[in-house]
């Protein structure tokens, strides 16, 4: 499939916030959750150093910012917010031990409403969040959010079968419209998930 991407391309999360509720969240539930393989390959072309100031964009239930405070050490904190006040009770819950460290903090709030400061970020990212690179507000927002050598990474998945090809330009292009400069951008292997991704700078 070449062209721009569609609503039906994309993949939801592992977990419907439908699917959550309080009961799930207060008793542990998600916290026990293994993390899927798709979160996996979603995170794994995402460069990211020790010491690292990260944002996530659409965090979800805290799949991926589990993954990536992981890989977080001295000097290194995260910020995940979502829309959805259900999936940041979920991501706290899913990663308690690193909002307690202070390694975590998860924020309410979409990405123009979060009070992000200017400069501040050596990493965003965010995975199958199409306002990224469909909405020029939202993407300016994270363009001042990123430190002067920071890097955007937008991720997008597809349903199995469906062909990723084309979609990396597309992104790509979209945010190059709104300043970022592209540094890389390609489609997901064989055996991963169906999808593609682009790294940006300032």
């Amino acid at each position: 499939m070449t062209g721009d991407a569609t609503s039906e391309d994309f993949v939801p999360r592992d977990i419907n916030p439908r699917d959550i509720t309080e009961r799930d969240i207060s008793s542990g539930d998600l916290s026990s959750r293994e993390i899927s393989q798709r979160i996996r390959d979603a995170v794994a072309p995402i460069r990211i150093a020790p010491n690292a100031r990260v944002l996530e964009i659409g965090c979800g239930d805290g799949m991926a910012a589990a993954l990536v405070c992981e890989q977080l050490g001295e000097g290194g904190s995260m910020l995940a917010i979502d829309r959805s006040p259900v999936m940041i009770a979920a991501t706290g819950e899913r990663n308690d031990v690193h909002v307690l460290s202070k390694l975590l903090e998860v924020r309410a709030a979409r990405a123009q409403r979060a009070s992000l400061e200017p400069g501040s970020f050596d990493l965003v990212f965010g995975i199958n969040v199409r306002n990224m690179w469909d909405d020029p507000a939202t993407a300016k927002t994270l363009l001042a959010s990123l430190a002067p050598e920071g890097r955007l990474w937008a991720v997008l998945q597809l349903p199995p079968g469906k062909d990723a090809t084309g979609l990396d330009a597309t992104i790509a292009g979209r945010l190059e419209k709104v300043g970022f400069t592209v540094l890389s951008k390609g489609v997901f292997g064989e055996g991963q998930t169906p999808g593609c991704w682009v790294e940006c700078s300032a």
